[in-house]
């Protein structure tokens, strides 16, 4: 589908008889590519959000999933604005979360009530 997004290629184990050459990189660059390349600490990031990402890997979202889940946070804290947390609130946040699949369990998923929250989901989206 040309309308997917491929942000995260599949991973191989390497083997462990690879060797690779010692790094030039200065020390603090070093630590900063191992962070950004810590698959390990990228999954926990995206649990934390509690995110399904069994359900929509990030990497295969369409860009019509992420439009559509912008789209929904824009009314979202159009609501906050305007301090509107009734009823639209939760139509919007509820579908925010069709588009963008979470996994709550068997938990009421939570309204996005503040503007730190709507910051956290465009994070997610980024």
């Amino acid at each position: 589908n040309e309308d997917e997004v491929d942000a995260v290629p599949s991973l191989k184990k390497e083997d462990s008889d690879t060797k690779y050459p010692d790094s030039t990189l200065k020390k603090p660059l070093q630590d900063l590519v191992e962070l950004i390349c810590d698959i390990k600490k990228m999954e926990e990031a995206v649990m934390e959000m509690k995110y399904d990402a069994k359900k929509a890997p990030l990497g295969k979202l369409t860009k019509t999933q992420i439009k559509a889940g912008y789209q929904a946070l824009k009314v979202i804290e159009g609501l906050i604005d305007s301090n509107n947390f009734g009823h639209k609130l939760v139509e919007a946040c509820n579908d925010f979360y069709t588009r963008i699949p979470h996994d709550f369990g068997f938990k009421t998923p939570p309204a996005i009530r503040t503007k730190p929250q709507v910051k956290e989901k465009l994070q997610l989206l980024e």
